[in-house]
């Protein structure tokens, strides 16, 4: 009888190895390149003439606009809008924010 609940014990044990444990969340972060993101915030433009850069602004982080649409929103700065794009390159530090290629946005009304 001891062996059996041994057994059984040993068998319950491997079950609850066995079992698939529940997905956590992804951690909170920056965004890994070629996830397709959607951000709201402020274009404008940063640097100096002529090395400048459009720069999606959000409350968090900054993003440089790249891409075809780029030459659109150069003409809306200071206007808030809702993009949605894909990281193509991270950031690489203070001054150099991660590159978004934007495939679409929207003009967000204040």
């Amino acid at each position: 009888m001891r062996a059996g609940a041994a057994l059984a014990l040993s068998a319950g044990v491997l079950l609850a190895c066995a079992s698939p444990a529940e997905e956590e969340p992804a951690a909170p972060g920056p965004p890994r390149p070629d996830h397709v993101i959607e951000l709201t915030g402020r274009v404008t433009v940063t640097g100096s003439a002529p090395l400048t850069i459009l720069v999606l602004v959000t409350e968090t982080d900054h993003y440089q606009i790249v891409g075809d649409l780029a030459p659109e929103l150069r003409t809306l700065q200071q206007v808030h809008v809702t993009v949605r794009g894909r990281v193509v390159r991270e950031a690489a530090g203070p001054g150099f924010p991660a590159r978004l290629q934007v495939d679409s946005y929207t003009r967000v009304q204040r």
